[in-house]
């Protein structure tokens, strides 16, 4: 069972490297790159880094922006592999966010590093989590977000491995 937990973690990992690392096509004017879940009329400014889709496009109804919040999924530092102690926290989001309509995947890097390259590590961690649950089959709508070093649970360098995170919001 370890094994073949392992394994299926490096399947993982390899393919979301693969995937992040593929050229995106150009979007369409005019094409939406995403399902709409939702009217622009109501909707909440997203702040995730640049990201054009709202938090109602998302399906996150003003009255339930906080949503329901699951553990989060710690990494090593400079690596986007969970650890095989995160096995737990990957099933709990396996057997539940299937229950939800959308859920927004947020990577977190701690500080320790050039920006751009912690932005990128959190955009990678939170891709990993993303395949994980699309490898086992979970069909909600995801939108991945990477905060980098920008939102950090903790300033203290003894406790930088707190901030290195994946958090996972669920709404109906």
């Amino acid at each position: 069972m370890k094994h073949s937990f392992t394994a299926l973690c490096w399947a993982v990992i390899v393919l979301g490297l693969v995937i992040a690392c593929t050229k995106k096509p150009t979007p369409k004017p005019g094409l939406p790159l995403e399902k709409d879940y939702g009217s622009d009329e109501t909707a909440l400014a997203d702040v995730g880094r640049g990201r054009d889709n709202s938090l109602n496009e998302m399906g996150f109804a003003k009255a339930r922006v906080a949503g329901v919040e699951f553990a989060p999924v710690y990494f090593a530092l400079n690596s986007a592999i969970p650890g095989q102690d995160q096995a737990e926290t990957l099933h709990t989001l396996v057997d539940e966010a299937p229950k939800f309509k959308a859920c927004r995947i947020e990577g977190h890097a701690c500080p320790l590093g050039e920006t751009d390259y912690n932005s990128a590590l959190g955009y990678h961690r939170a891709q990993a989590v993303l395949t994980y649950l699309r490898t086992a089959g979970v069909k909600t709508g995801f939108q991945v977000i990477s905060y980098g070093e920008e939102r950090p649970v903790t300033e203290d360098p003894g406790e930088f491995h707190l901030n290195r995170r994946v958090t996972v919001e669920c709404s109906k």
